[in-house]
């Protein structure tokens, strides 16, 4: 049971953030990856963490229970969408609120460290490249969140017809480079976009020592 509890922080940050990393690649980018991604273990690790739920009844009450299974949804939704070139809008944002729902319950409760989301609640009937929006999210946390300092991440995604708008904005711990830290980098992210939605989209990044801001519009297809 202690391994188990353990596991979960690392889990979080190394396999779904990895997990995460791994898809946001378009085609043309992830030649590379493709290799790598079959020798890693997140189909392992998706399958052995299934199998200790179902082989562990003591954990379906348990709050560590209640995080694999949260867990294991990310990673299925992750793997699930690989081969998929669009998906509703409505399953990328329940998506999204599941990772900011799982991230919270990781982070120590505490009024120095402040998180603000805002998720359209009318969503409406469009289509989406999958993972194409995480890899922001993800690193807000990963680079912006710490539990030495006052900390914050603000998050708003909106819709107006086929136009839907992410702004983003997240303080920096210092000593940590945004994106480029993560193995991806900006440049990959902007890549996919120019191939999926060239023309369609427009991506403001703009950063200091202290804060890390993120605007991103794009024209999407309705159903």
């Amino acid at each position: 049971m202690i391994w188990v509890s353990s596991i979960i922080p690392y889990v979080s940050t190394a396999v779904v953030y990895q997990a995460i990393l791994w898809y946001h690649q378009s085609r043309h980018l992830e030649k590379q990856l493709q290799k790598q991604k079959k020798q890693q273990s997140n189909p392992y690790v998706l399958s052995q963490l299934q199998q200790l739920l179902s082989t562990q009844p003591s954990l379906a009450g348990t709050a560590t229970g209640q995080s694999l299974r949260e867990l294991i949804a990310l990673m299925a939704y992750v793997q699930g969408t690989d081969a998929e070139k669009q998906v509703r809008l409505s399953r990328e944002l329940a998506f999204i609120q599941a990772y900011l729902d799982f991230q919270r319950k990781r982070i120590p409760t505490d009024a120095s460290i402040v998180i603000q989301t805002e998720l359209p609640t009318q969503i409406p009937e469009l289509l989406i490249a999958p993972l194409l929006l995480i890899p922001f999210i993800e690193n807000a946390f990963q680079y912006g969140i710490r539990t030495d300092a006052p900390c914050w991440i603000r998050l708003k995604i909106s819709c107006n017809d086929s136009r839907l708008e992410m702004k983003l904005a997240n303080s920096v711990v210092p000593k940590t480079s945004v994106l480029g830290s993560s193995g991806i980098g900006l440049k990959n992210v902007e890549k996919r976009l120019h191939l999926l939605y060239a023309h369609q989209h427009t991506l403001r990044v703009e950063s200091d020592e202290q804060t890390y801001q993120v605007q991103l519009c794009m024209n999407l297809d309705t159903i």
